[in-house]
């Protein structure tokens, strides 16, 4: 993307609808801050005081400085959550905006804004994902490694591009695919003068990767590969399998822009016989396709599998926007087509608030027909709660704090749990605050974010049905 001139259209676009998404992040704060991580990961701000990094993935820092820094300057609650349903846009928008006014590399700038719409529903409600983040963070390293700036000296420039790939490593484990994509990518595309840069980028992020294997492995990145073991339970039917049904209807209902751009990268890359270019692109879409679809063979939750699938988007925008696009980009009709599926997609996002919502209205009813029990600290069995609707029930005292704290001022102690019984020790605690990971003493808590009523009540059993 050489010519500005054309860029400066699409700029307009998409400074524009970054202002709609961040509109929408405001409208629907309750619905992706009270939801899962991003509820747990608000607790803990608040009761240290400090990052709740996990992981190693401190790459997380930069969104969660945001609702850090309302909280040290003292903000409502209400307040805290809004900014931090914002910091995520703001997040990807700084992001764009390095690369498309500070570097000059537009053809990033553009994937960065792509990847938020291409094939997004669900992951705009659960938004806390290192994945998405780390994609985008990762353009920006690739922007800087192929700036021709001289804002800073070739040492200055070498050791800003260390610790942006070092953060890219630790960012989120799968980072491998997409990364691997693009340097074999832009190998396959560049001349031989350029190719050294890229092997040289790609020595320095296996160096860092197994600097990381080594001294920084976590007990859950171990576990999330155990769905790799499936390539030996499911053998030879790997066909057949639940995820692939899922996949087929989420095509067709919502990633149907993943369709779209196969077909016209396929024809692109035939018709100009660039089979190389062709054949990494459909290894890397449909290997990885494969990989993420075996590990979970027997579905998951379309928020969670949204997010795994998103490299898909990555392995077709980059041939899109770096190679398809810049051929038809000052043509009025790909403006027109740009415009389109830009509006499509938000509107599709704005429509997925919908399951969100209800699953909202399930845990206010909840609170409001439970709020005169003489003992209103619940436990409530998960068998009892409509899992279609919830999805998620690990975070939910974490839901309840949230939402009966900001709606009505008053905190209140309820835990939805597999197992009732194995809480049995925690039924006649008064003054303890109780989550899945333990329990906290109500005076340990913030009185600014917990406003508990009393604690004479103790919690209770509770039937939801």
């Amino acid at each position: 993307m050489q010519n500005i001139k054309p860029f400066n259209n699409y700029h307009l676009i998409i400074t524009t609808a970054f202002t709609v998404l961040l509109f929408l992040s405001i409208i629907f704060y309750k619905e992706r801050i009270i939801f899962a991580d991003l509820s747990f990961h608000l607790f803990e701000l608040i009761r240290q005081g400090n990052y709740a990094i996990q992981n190693f993935r401190f790459g997380s820092i930069f969104t969660q400085s945001f609702p850090l820094a309302a909280i040290k300057a003292g903000f409502s609650l209400k307040a805290v959550m809004l900014v931090y349903s914002s910091a995520f846009i703001i997040y990807y928008y700084t992001l764009y905006f390095i690369c498309a006014k500070v570097l000059k590399q537009y053809k990033y700038a553009l994937v960065i804004f792509s990847m938020l719409i291409f094939a997004v529903v669900d992951t705009f409600y659960w938004t806390q994902s290192e994945l998405p983040q780390g994609i985008a963070f990762m353009l920006l390293f690739f922007a800087v490694v192929e700036s021709k700036n001289n804002y800073f000296s070739f040492s200055w420039k070498s050791f800003g591009a260390v610790v942006l790939l070092t953060t890219v490593v630790f960012f989120h484990p799968s980072l491998i695919f997409p990364f691997s994509f693009f340097v074999g990518f832009k190998i396959l595309s560049s001349n031989k003068k350029e190719n050294k840069k890229w092997k040289i980028t790609a020595l320095g992020y296996g160096i860092i990767l197994i600097i990381k294997a080594i001294f920084f492995r976590t007990i859950y990145d171990r576990w999330a590969l155990g769905g790799l073991k499936n390539f030996y339970y499911k053998f030879p039917n790997y066909i057949d399998i639940q995820s692939n049904k899922d996949f087929l209807t989420y095509l067709l209902e919502d990633y149907y822009l993943l369709l779209i751009g196969v077909l016209i990268l396929f024809w692109f890359y035939y018709s100009k016989k660039k089979y190389k270019l062709l054949f990494l692109t459909c290894f890397y879409f449909f290997g990885y396709l494969t990989l993420t679809n075996i590990s979970y063979a027997d579905g998951a939750n379309q928020f969670y599998i949204e997010n795994l699938y998103l490299p898909l988007s990555f392995f077709l925008l980059i041939p899109l926007v770096f190679q398809v696009w810049p051929v038809y980009s000052s043509k009025k009709i790909a403006l027109f087509i740009f415009i389109l599926i830009v509006g499509i997609q938000l509107l599709n996002i704005y429509n997925g608030h919908t399951k969100y919502s209800e699953r909202l209205s399930w845990l206010r009813d909840t609170l409001q027909k439970t709020k005169s029990l003489e003992n209103n600290k619940l436990v409530i069995p998960e068998k009892d709660v409509p899992m279609d609707t919830l999805m998620i029930t690990w975070a939910s005292s974490y839901e309840f704090w949230l939402l009966s704290t900001v709606e009505d001022n008053r905190t209140r102690s309820a835990i939805i749990h597999k197992d009732p019984e194995s809480l049995s020790w925690a039924m006649q605690e008064h003054k303890g605050f109780l989550t899945n990971w333990g329990i906290f003493e109500q005076n340990s808590l913030p009185t600014q974010y917990f406003n508990f009523p009393d604690s004479t009540s103790h919690y209770v059993l509770f039937n939801n049905r």
